[in-house]
């Protein structure tokens, strides 16, 4: 189900555990219900509509993830799949709530027969972490109920079979609305084959005219046509000279007004590049691309530019370029706001401009990303991702050589600079404090205030591991220190997990 894939795809990305059972709830006269459930929770007697409360009762397991069912997102998914699905066939449309449909008519030549083609379906989906049940058929009603109620995930319906096959499927395969099953049910006609049993002339009076329409669609009776996405094409702006040039300022010049005309462009558009390319045609050598990355759409001219001209300066022109051209190769759109009466330059002075310029600097493998996690344990609290990935981080920092440091915990109790545990020798009163004097890195420190002690426990999922019993301690030079206790009986190691700024 596409609902519940998404939801998988995203805990992936972020490194998430994976929870065994995965339910979506919907607002409802009665609550929260369910309105999506996992392969899991189906197994353990879960229906849709059913109270969540009632769900995680008959749940067999304790690790479930509730989420909140967000249609709008499906939909633009499912939109953005429709447009992967043209590697298949041109002609491909979203069918909602979680199906695609394509035309893939003279396609099987490409993919060595239809067999091979509809492997290469549920490939291409399969690898995206999805679900995949797929049909072929001469039309897109029987295709659309075989894929979703079919005895097998990758049918291949022979031209003039659809009747056959149509007669073991449940009417819900027809897609008829809720009113019409329900009165198909309430007369104990349970599959297509026993509609198709009754005289054309009772159905209407009984179930309404669109009864016939599906089964028509579904036996090639009628027609039915798609509404296929459209892929954009990407923004490019290009400069042809009548000669090779070799002269830096020439092609300077040129850049920047590519850039201004590629923002204008944008700005029609209403939409940032978050991926750029820069093309220079050398008349004695092959051509010199130079792509860039940015974390967050922008059209910002100035911004543009800074993330150009350094590599720019450094490009070989060889004898001199012919042709420059700039493609913005990922556009998105960008919320529209004025930033000053009579001006739309959408200027971005947020972190992704700092991102960016660290990024092209030092590259993509020496700056990462931070993220806050669900964790207790310090260095579970936020992970590393990387520097490109989906904005609304909290931070990004420059990677340490020695890797000896973690990121700043945004909780205001605990220390400002985050180490990898350091072993430390502790003298306490007892077990549970107060610190008396502490010996790291071979020095002595004097303890004046010792604060203590905090138990953390580890989460159950990641192990048996020892609790830790933390404390906040100033010494003598008023230095404040993060050390802890790992908690075995009346044993257990000291280490300094963090100082003070």
């Amino acid at each position: 189900m596409l609902a519940i894939d998404l939801v998988k795809r995203r805990l992936r990305r972020q490194q998430c555990a994976q929870p065994e059972c995965v339910l979506l709830m919907a607002p409802s006269s009665r609550g929260q219900i369910v309105s999506h459930r996992c392969s899991r929770a189906a197994r353990d007697g879960v229906q849709p509509g059913i109270p969540v409360a009632q769900a995680k009762a008959v749940l067999t397991t304790q690790r479930v993830l509730v989420e909140t069912h967000d249609p709008e997102a499906d939909r633009k998914a499912l939109a953005a799949l429709a447009v992967v699905c043209q590697s298949l066939s041109p002609i491909t449309s979203a069918d909602e709530p979680d199906g695609l449909l394509a035309d893939v008519s003279g396609c099987h030549r490409v993919f060595e027969g239809e067999e091979g083609l509809i492997r290469a379906a549920i490939s291409r989906f399969r690898d995206l972490g999805f679900e995949v049940r797929a049909a072929i058929a001469s039309t897109y009603g029987c295709a659309r109920a075989v894929a979703r109620f079919g005895p097998a995930p990758d049918l291949i319906i022979p031209d003039g079979a659809q009747r056959g096959t149509m007669a073991t499927l449940p009417t819900r395969a027809l897609g008829c609305d809720a009113k019409t099953e329900q009165a198909l049910r309430e007369v104990g006609l349970d599959t297509v084959g026993h509609i198709l049993a009754l005289p054309r002339s009772v159905l209407p009076a009984r179930f309404g005219d669109e009864i016939l329409f599906r089964l028509d669609q579904a036996l090639g009776h009628a027609i039915e046509t798609i509404d296929p996405v459209h892929a954009v094409d990407p923004v490019h702006v290009e400069r042809i000279f009548e000669g090779p040039n070799d002269q830096f300022e020439v092609i300077q010049l040129t850049v920047r007004g590519l850039l201004e005309e590629l923002r204008s462009h944008l700005q029609t558009r209403e939409a940032g590049t978050t991926r750029m390319l820069l093309r220079m045609e050398r008349s004695d050598t092959t051509p010199l691309e130079l792509r860039f990355a940015l974390s967050a759409p922008t059209r910002d001219l100035k911004h543009l530019w800074s993330l150009i001209r350094p590599r720019l300066e450094k490009a070989n022109l060889g004898f001199g370029v012919e042709v420059i051209s700039i493609t913005s190769t990922r556009t998105v759109r960008i919320n529209h706001r004025q930033a000053e009466q009579w001006r739309d330059d959408q200027s971005d002075q947020s972190p992704s401009v700092w991102m960016d310029t660290m990024v092209n600097r030092f590259g993509s493998e020496r700056v990462v990303r931070v993220r806050p996690a669900e964790s207790h344990v310090p260095e579970r609290a936020v992970r590393r991702v990387p520097p490109l990935a989906a904005a609304g981080v909290s931070r990004a920092v420059v990677q340490s050589r020695t890797k000896t440091e973690l990121p700043r915990s945004p909780d205001l109790n605990r220390p400002s600079l985050l180490l990898h545990p350091e072993s430390a020798l502790v003298t306490s009163l007892c077990p549970d404090g107060p610190v008396m004097n502490i010996r790291w890195r071979g020095i002595d420190h004097a303890v004046a205030l010792s604060i203590g002690p905090e138990r953390i426990e580890p989460e159950w999922w990641h192990g048996r591991a020892p609790s830790r019993d933390y404390f906040r301690v100033q010494d003598t030079q008023g230095r404040w220190l993060w050390l802890f206790r790992e908690h075995e009986g009346d044993g257990g190691e000291w280490f300094v997990h963090g100082v003070w700024a």
